[in-house]
Protein backbone atom coordinates (compact mmCIF):
# COMPACT_ATOMS: atom_id res chain seq x y z
CA UNK A 1 0.00 0.00 0.00
CA UNK A 2 2.69 2.34 0.91
CA UNK A 3 4.81 1.57 -2.20
CA UNK A 4 1.71 2.33 -4.08
CA UNK A 5 1.43 5.84 -2.43
CA UNK A 6 5.26 6.61 -3.05
CA UNK A 7 4.20 5.86 -6.81
CA UNK A 8 1.72 8.10 -6.94
CA UNK A 9 3.63 10.82 -5.03
CA UNK A 10 6.43 10.18 -7.47
CA UNK A 11 3.93 10.70 -10.40
CA UNK A 12 2.59 13.60 -9.17
CA UNK A 13 5.57 14.88 -8.67
CA UNK A 14 6.90 14.59 -12.05
CA UNK A 15 3.90 16.52 -13.01
CA UNK A 16 3.53 19.49 -11.16
CA UNK A 17 7.32 20.22 -11.90
CA UNK A 18 8.46 23.13 -13.76
CA UNK A 19 3.95 23.41 -14.38
CA UNK A 20 4.78 27.16 -14.69
CA UNK A 21 3.08 29.14 -17.67
CA UNK A 22 6.06 30.92 -19.28
CA UNK A 23 5.35 34.22 -20.12
CA UNK A 24 5.45 34.14 -23.74
CA UNK A 25 2.27 31.77 -23.32
CA UNK A 26 0.62 34.02 -21.16
CA UNK A 27 2.00 37.34 -23.20
CA UNK A 28 0.63 34.90 -26.51
CA UNK A 29 -3.03 34.58 -25.26
CA UNK A 30 -3.12 38.42 -24.12
CA UNK A 31 -2.12 39.55 -27.81
CA UNK A 32 -4.57 37.41 -29.36
CA UNK A 33 -7.20 38.45 -27.19
CA UNK A 34 -6.37 41.86 -27.70
CA UNK A 35 -6.16 40.75 -32.03
CA UNK A 36 -10.27 40.25 -31.31
CA UNK A 37 -10.45 42.95 -29.81
CA UNK A 38 -9.37 45.13 -32.88
CA UNK A 39 -11.00 42.68 -35.45
CA UNK A 40 -14.30 43.72 -33.01
CA UNK A 41 -13.21 47.51 -33.30
CA UNK A 42 -12.93 47.17 -37.17
CA UNK A 43 -16.13 45.63 -37.85
CA UNK A 44 -18.18 47.59 -35.63
CA UNK A 45 -16.85 50.64 -37.70
CA UNK A 46 -17.51 48.70 -40.95
CA UNK A 47 -20.74 48.27 -40.08
CA UNK A 48 -21.71 51.66 -39.04
CA UNK A 49 -19.95 53.17 -42.90
CA UNK A 50 -22.30 50.52 -44.50
CA UNK A 51 -25.08 51.41 -42.25
CA UNK A 52 -24.28 55.24 -43.21
CA UNK A 53 -23.83 54.37 -46.76
CA UNK A 54 -27.00 52.57 -47.02
CA UNK A 55 -28.76 55.92 -45.69
CA UNK A 56 -27.36 58.28 -48.11
CA UNK A 57 -28.21 55.39 -50.89
CA UNK A 58 -31.98 55.32 -49.85
CA UNK A 59 -32.26 59.16 -49.23
CA UNK A 60 -31.32 59.25 -52.73
CA UNK A 61 -32.86 56.62 -54.29
CA UNK A 62 -35.74 57.63 -53.20
CA UNK A 63 -35.89 61.34 -54.41
CA UNK A 64 -34.85 59.64 -58.01
CA UNK A 65 -37.32 56.88 -58.11
CA UNK A 66 -40.08 58.65 -56.45
CA UNK A 67 -39.72 61.51 -59.32
CA UNK A 68 -39.26 58.69 -62.13
CA UNK A 69 -42.39 57.07 -60.75
CA UNK A 70 -44.80 59.66 -60.09
CA UNK A 71 -43.69 60.84 -63.38
CA UNK A 72 -44.33 58.07 -65.29
CA UNK A 73 -47.91 57.72 -63.68
CA UNK A 74 -48.58 61.22 -64.82
CA UNK A 75 -47.71 60.70 -68.21
CA UNK A 76 -49.40 57.35 -68.44
CA UNK A 77 -53.09 59.02 -67.12
CA UNK A 78 -52.07 62.03 -69.53
CA UNK A 79 -50.94 60.97 -72.78
CA UNK A 80 -49.90 57.86 -74.56
CA UNK A 81 -45.81 58.76 -74.63
CA UNK A 82 -44.81 55.53 -76.01
CA UNK A 83 -45.26 56.22 -79.72
CA UNK A 84 -46.52 52.39 -80.32
CA UNK A 85 -43.31 51.20 -79.14
CA UNK A 86 -44.07 47.51 -77.17
CA UNK A 87 -41.01 47.74 -75.36
CA UNK A 88 -41.36 50.83 -73.89
CA UNK A 89 -44.89 49.53 -72.83
CA UNK A 90 -43.42 46.86 -71.34
CA UNK A 91 -40.79 49.11 -69.28
CA UNK A 92 -43.19 51.35 -68.08
CA UNK A 93 -45.95 48.56 -66.98
CA UNK A 94 -43.09 46.94 -65.15
CA UNK A 95 -41.96 49.96 -63.37
CA UNK A 96 -45.71 51.30 -62.52
CA UNK A 97 -45.96 47.92 -61.00
CA UNK A 98 -50.22 46.72 -60.65
CA UNK A 99 -51.01 49.18 -58.34
CA UNK A 100 -50.29 52.31 -59.84
CA UNK A 101 -50.77 50.38 -63.00
CA UNK A 102 -54.25 50.09 -61.39
CA UNK A 103 -54.73 53.78 -61.12
CA UNK A 104 -53.43 54.79 -64.35
CA UNK A 105 -56.14 52.81 -66.16
CA UNK A 106 -58.72 54.49 -63.71
CA UNK A 107 -57.79 57.82 -64.21
CA UNK A 108 -56.65 57.47 -68.07
CA UNK A 109 -57.74 60.52 -69.81
CA UNK A 110 -60.37 60.92 -72.89
CA UNK A 111 -58.92 60.42 -76.40
CA UNK A 112 -56.19 57.96 -75.19
CA UNK A 113 -55.74 54.89 -77.30
CA UNK A 114 -55.30 51.18 -75.32
CA UNK A 115 -51.69 50.44 -75.50
CA UNK A 116 -50.48 46.53 -76.04
CA UNK A 117 -47.22 45.59 -74.81
CA UNK A 118 -45.03 42.42 -76.58
CA UNK A 119 -47.19 39.79 -76.01
CA UNK A 120 -50.18 42.11 -77.64
CA UNK A 121 -51.66 42.20 -73.98
CA UNK A 122 -53.78 45.63 -73.16
CA UNK A 123 -51.60 47.49 -70.06
CA UNK A 124 -52.99 50.76 -70.68
CA UNK A 125 -56.61 50.88 -71.10
CA UNK A 126 -58.03 53.62 -73.48
CA UNK A 127 -59.24 56.34 -71.64
CA UNK A 128 -62.47 56.73 -69.85
CA UNK A 129 -64.96 60.15 -71.47
CA UNK A 130 -65.64 60.89 -67.47
CA UNK A 131 -61.89 61.49 -66.21
CA UNK A 132 -60.57 64.42 -66.50
CA UNK A 133 -57.54 66.78 -64.46
CA UNK A 134 -59.54 67.63 -61.76
CA UNK A 135 -60.53 64.46 -60.93
CA UNK A 136 -56.80 63.32 -61.24
CA UNK A 137 -55.86 66.03 -58.61
CA UNK A 138 -58.16 65.06 -56.53
CA UNK A 139 -56.54 61.49 -56.42
CA UNK A 140 -52.73 62.61 -56.14
CA UNK A 141 -52.44 62.16 -52.24
CA UNK A 142 -53.25 58.68 -53.38
CA UNK A 143 -51.28 59.04 -56.40
CA UNK A 144 -48.49 60.13 -54.18
CA UNK A 145 -48.51 57.94 -51.16
CA UNK A 146 -48.75 54.76 -54.20
CA UNK A 147 -44.99 55.85 -55.79
CA UNK A 148 -43.67 55.90 -51.69
CA UNK A 149 -44.96 52.52 -51.64
CA UNK A 150 -43.66 51.13 -54.77
CA UNK A 151 -39.81 52.99 -54.15
CA UNK A 152 -39.94 51.53 -50.54
CA UNK A 153 -40.70 47.79 -52.16
CA UNK A 154 -38.56 48.41 -55.22
CA UNK A 155 -35.53 49.74 -52.45
CA UNK A 156 -35.63 46.55 -50.05
CA UNK A 157 -35.43 44.21 -53.90
CA UNK A 158 -31.82 46.25 -54.32
CA UNK A 159 -30.86 46.61 -50.31
CA UNK A 160 -31.70 44.84 -47.96
CA UNK A 161 -30.52 45.80 -45.21
CA UNK A 162 -29.81 42.32 -43.70
CA UNK A 163 -27.11 42.88 -40.93
CA UNK A 164 -27.02 40.01 -39.29
CA UNK A 165 -23.49 38.94 -41.38
CA UNK A 166 -22.16 41.32 -38.72
CA UNK A 167 -24.54 39.81 -35.33
CA UNK A 168 -22.85 36.55 -36.36
CA UNK A 169 -19.27 37.96 -36.67
CA UNK A 170 -19.97 39.61 -33.09
CA UNK A 171 -21.22 36.25 -31.73
CA UNK A 172 -18.48 34.31 -33.13
CA UNK A 173 -15.70 36.54 -32.21
CA UNK A 174 -17.17 36.52 -28.87
CA UNK A 175 -17.09 33.66 -28.06
CA UNK A 176 -13.73 32.93 -29.41
CA UNK A 177 -12.97 35.53 -26.60
CA UNK A 178 -14.59 33.31 -24.53
CA UNK A 179 -12.20 30.44 -24.91
CA UNK A 180 -9.09 32.36 -25.20
CA UNK A 181 -10.27 33.98 -21.60
CA UNK A 182 -10.51 30.64 -19.86
CA UNK A 183 -7.47 29.36 -21.89
CA UNK A 184 -5.68 32.24 -19.65
CA UNK A 185 -6.97 31.82 -17.04
CA UNK A 186 -6.22 27.87 -16.28
CA UNK A 187 -2.66 29.00 -17.26
CA UNK A 188 -2.51 31.63 -14.88
CA UNK A 189 -2.97 29.03 -12.09
CA UNK A 190 0.93 28.34 -11.63
CA UNK A 191 1.99 25.34 -9.86
CA UNK A 192 5.37 25.80 -9.63
CA UNK A 193 7.72 23.55 -7.47
CA UNK A 194 11.23 24.68 -6.46
CA UNK A 195 14.46 22.66 -6.54
CA UNK A 196 14.36 22.56 -2.82
CA UNK A 197 10.77 21.69 -2.57
CA UNK A 198 11.88 18.59 -4.76
CA UNK A 199 14.64 17.53 -2.37
CA UNK A 200 12.72 17.57 0.91
CA UNK A 201 9.65 15.78 -1.12
CA UNK A 202 12.24 12.97 -2.13
CA UNK A 203 13.85 13.09 1.51
CA UNK A 204 10.10 11.98 2.23
CA UNK A 205 9.96 9.55 -0.22
CA UNK A 206 13.04 7.85 0.92
CA UNK A 207 11.53 7.80 4.76
CA UNK A 208 8.58 6.00 3.53
CA UNK A 209 10.89 3.37 2.02
CA UNK A 210 12.51 2.69 5.35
Amino acid sequence: MIRKCIILIAIGLLAYTGCATPPPVKQALVDIDNGYLENLKLMQQYRQLVENINEMHYSWYRYTNQRLLLDLTLKSITQDPWGNDATKIDITAELLGDDLLGVVNELRFPGLTAQKDSKGIVRFEAGKPENNAVKMVKRLPEIVNRVVEKGDKDYKKVITGDMSHFDAYLTNVSALRQINGTIKRYLNIDVTITPKDVSEIANSIRQLRQ
